[in-house]
């Protein structure tokens, strides 16, 4: 990347800002013994940038450093088929809060940031587990069912970090799709 656009005085930008990013993805798709399909896939990245306000070269904010999933679907009867999504990731990168200071002019506190980007969130880990049941209802209607218990194990999984007014004390903020949790769904084909 080049020509970023780089804070270099206040509330003016320039665009000296780079960076890069590298990676590969693979992917194994195939069929194992017992009939069994699925794949697997692992991602590696690499990336960097220097802009906006950053301090120089850090990595950015969507370095996903290692990203593994597999996948496995196995028919148990002629229209029945359980699946496992399993996915691991590792943290992605945030600037943490080191203390605060008071402003008396403005009665609040404000926070006093480590290095850009210098801390990673925890990795993110989920297993998800499926039985779909599939139904030709016509000759051109098709009626796929499902019920998926997603996470399974109930992993925490950290969507970011909120601060108390003085930034002495930090709070998990989780997704709500992050828990364990059982769901339904269908899908008519036409």
């Amino acid at each position: 990347y080049s020509n970023l656009p780089k804070e270099n005085s206040i509330l003016n930008y320039d665009n000296s800002g780079k960076g890069f990013a590298d990676g590969v993805d693979l992917i194994f798709k195939g069929v194992l013994p017992l009939n069994i399909t699925g794949w697997i896939s692992y991602g590696f990245i690499n990336t960097k940038r220097d802009w906006m306000d950053y301090d120089g070269l850090t990595s950015s904010s969507f370095d996903i450093t290692h990203n593994v999933s597999l996948v496995l679907k196995y028919n148990i009867a002629e229209l029945w088929q359980i699946g496992i999504n399993a996915k691991y990731a590792t943290g992605r990168p945030y600037t943490p809060v080191e203390s605060s200071f008071y402003r008396s002019d403005l009665n609040i506190f404000e926070p006093i940031y480590s290095a850009t980007n210098s801390a990673r969130y925890p990795d993110y880990q989920r297993v998800d587990l499926r039985i779909t049941h599939f139904n030709q209802i016509s000759p051109s209607i098709s009626l796929v069912a499902y019920m998926e218990g997603l996470n399974i194990f109930n992993f925490e999984n950290i969507f970011g970090y909120t601060y108390s007014q003085d930034y002495k004390e930090r709070k998990v903020i989780s997704s709500y799709f992050g828990r364990r949790m059982l769901v339904f769904g269908f899908m008519l084909g036409f």
